[in-house]
């Protein structure tokens, strides 16, 4: 893969890109009860050579919330709103990102710990906004504690973001949600919200600065509900 911080220039404006997605690959980490994720050569270079031109095709089999992902309202609302009907502008926002990875895995992330984060770094949350936070799981890709090994947000913390005006909150483990807790209190407050939920980055602490432009275009995948995204980081180049 290539460089993750490429620069781009819209206008006269310079960026930094940071990847944050994962890819896909056959045998990645998925949640568990989910399908598996499988990548094959459905026609390779050398048998469509003899036709004197040659091309590959490559079959590909996932979940709609397989590797880096955004879950649609109708994944925890029956009824709610499918990955194809959401309005793109919620996937194109203001972003921050904070650092809770001295919080234990399989423990809470609290809002005494955002509140502490967001102090530190002299941060607001914009109203419409995206935020992402780094618990330190990425480290873990590709082992079995990738799939149990993480904090996740507890209800005043999840409400806490959403009252203050995030729209989307994410992290790089592969829920929002404590492993240990069966009752789902992040998710349950995006239902009662109807506010977006991502998971599995990557490079979230890698992003040079806690404030950033946010994008994460899903598939069009109708009556999905969710959808692999490639999401990045765009920080502006100081002039």
């Amino acid at each position: 893969m290539g460089d993750s911080h490429p620069w781009i220039t819209i206008g006269r404006q310079t960026f930094l890109i940071t990847e944050l997605s994962r890819p896909l690959y056959t045998g990645m980490p998925v949640y568990p009860g989910h399908p598996k994720t499988v990548v094959w050569d459905h026609l390779t270079h050398l048998e469509t050579e003899k036709d004197g031109f040659s091309y590959a095709v490559k079959g590909l089999m996932f979940s709609d919330h397989t590797s880096t992902h955004v879950d649609a309202l109708s994944h925890i609302i029956p009824g709610g709103s499918s990955i194809a009907d959401l309005p793109l502008n919620l996937f194109i926002t203001e972003g921050i990102w904070i650092d809770v990875s001295h919080v234990e895995p399989r423990t809470y992330i609290t809002e005494a710990h955002i509140t502490q984060q967001l102090e530190e770094n002299s941060l607001n949350i914009p109203r419409g906004c995206t935020i992402l936070y780094h618990t330190g799981a990425n480290r873990l890709w590709g082992t079995p504690q990738y799939l149990r090994d993480y904090p996740g947000l507890n209800r005043d913390a999840a409400e806490f973001l959403v009252e203050n005006g995030c729209i989307n909150m994410g992290c790089d483990a592969v829920s929002i949600d404590n492993p240990a807790d069966s009752s789902y209190p992040a998710h349950t407050v995006c239902r009662e919200k109807h506010v977006l939920n991502s998971e599995n980055f990557t490079n979230i602490e890698k992003i040079p600065s806690h404030s950033f432009w946010f994008m994460s275009l899903p598939l069009l995948i109708l009556e999905g509900t969710g959808s692999p995204i490639r999401a990045v980081a765009l920080v502006m180049k100081d002039d």
